[in-house]
């Protein structure tokens, strides 16, 4: 009996600890990011403010070869939507708020999560230019999953705007992109995400 309590004990300790531990996370999704980049306002603000620009800079196709970014009618300012789906799953953003001289905000669907996260890009001029931040907030629902799961996507999302940022200051200055001057180039660029538009015929 001794040692099947032993072996009992033994067992169940990880389990236990799993779950202490996920019950003590939080669910709270906050990841931001900042990039100084060598451009202007009006410059960050032509490649951020429209979606058809966003595959010039977005890091998720490199995450995700696979995805289908679909475009709605409307591609710039607030009510600009676009949907996407992947091997890693589908989602959905929309456009809720659009200054060209602060930023953008937007809410974030991620497959068939019912309340959206909500990010922003904001831009700060600088003297060398502009200081772009990108910004996620939301929360992961469940008890004891629902921190561990946070906590990857902060890690994954930290990761993917930091490739964005970086992207995005590439996209302002395709000459230096062009002449391997950018960091970490390796002399060939990705391929774009298949971007589809809605048709225009009535």
């Amino acid at each position: 009996m001794k040692v099947l309590k032993i072996i009992g004990i033994i067992t169940l300790s990880p389990v236990l600890l799993f779950v202490c531990v996920g019950i003590g996370l939080s669910n709270d999704i906050e990841v931001r990011r900042s990039r100084d980049i060598k451009a202007s306002i009006d410059e960050i603000h032509a490649f951020v403010g429209n979606l058809e620009k966003w595959p010039n800079w977005s890091p998720w196709h490199e995450v995700d070869p696979s995805i289908i970014i679909t475009i709605g009618a409307k591609k710039q300012g607030v009510g600009a939507e676009q949907t996407w789906t992947g091997n890693n799953g589908g989602g959905r953003l929309v456009f809720t708020q659009v200054d060209a001289h602060n930023g953008i905000a937007y809410d974030l669907w991620i497959d068939d999560y019912a309340m959206p996260s909500k990010s922003t890009i904001a831009y700060e001029a600088i003297d060398e230019g502009t200081r772009v931040t990108w910004i996620l907030n939301g929360r992961e629902s469940g008890v004891v999953m629902g921190g561990y799961r946070a906590k990857i996507t902060m890690m994954f999302c930290g990761m993917g705007f930091d490739v964005g940022l970086e992207k995005l200051d590439d996209a302002t200055h395709p000459s230096s992109a062009q002449s391997g001057v950018v960091k970490g180039d390796t002399g060939s660029e990705p391929s774009p995400a298949k971007t589809t538009l809605p048709s225009t015929t009535e």
